[in-house]
């Protein structure tokens, strides 16, 4: 038996089929390490297949998360994405002494063979020291982006995870309004 196992007996247990369409035209781009848990959601008044849901550390706007929501917008029809930061994330870099991404590096690399910390600490794995003027510059890049949509709403948030509520960024929102 492997750790796998029981998630994959329930999953195939549940009845009815998935759907790849969002019944609410909504993707969202947020860090794997703050998600909302299932009752957050449903508190929310969303159910599952609402909304497609992309994530990576930090909610960064990657081109593998780009290319994601691209997908959802050109094969579903989303109409809104909204941006996900949080506080206390693992990547926040205000308490990284060198002000740069060394100090995530050598705590990724902790354990790893000397090639592989050496890889890892070339990687940039973007942190930040400011959760609003990060959640701008993605929705910025997302916006910039030439296969993005201009009539796509894209919004900005920081998820407090000490309050467990939703903050708009709202110069991020700005910056990702329809392009009409």
């Amino acid at each position: 038996m492997t750790i796998f196992d029981p998630p994959a007996a329930a999953i195939a247990q549940q009845s009815g089929a998935g759907q790849a369409q969002p019944t609410r035209r909504m993707a969202i781009l947020a860090c794997r390490e703050a998600l909302p848990d299932a009752q957050a959601c449903t508190d929310a008044g969303l159910c599952r297949g609402d909304t497609h849901v992309v994530s990576n550390a930090g909610g960064h706007a990657s081109d593998t998360a780009i290319n994601a929501l691209v997908a959802a917008r050109r094969l579903y029809g989303t109409q809104e994405w909204c941006v996900i930061h949080h506080t206390n994330c693992g990547l926040d870099a205000a308490d990284d002494a060198e002000g740069d991404d060394s100090g995530q590096s050598d705590q990724i690399a902790a354990g790893l063979s000397a090639e592989a910390a050496a890889t890892g600490h070339f990687q940039n794995w973007r942190s930040f020291a400011e959760l609003a003027q990060d959640v701008a510059q993605d929705v910025r890049r997302i916006r910039a982006h030439p296969l993005v949509d201009a009539a796509v709403a894209i919004r900005g948030y920081i998820y407090d995870t000490q309050a467990a509520r939703l903050i708009e960024v709202q110069a991020a929102s700005e910056i990702g309004r329809t392009q009409d």
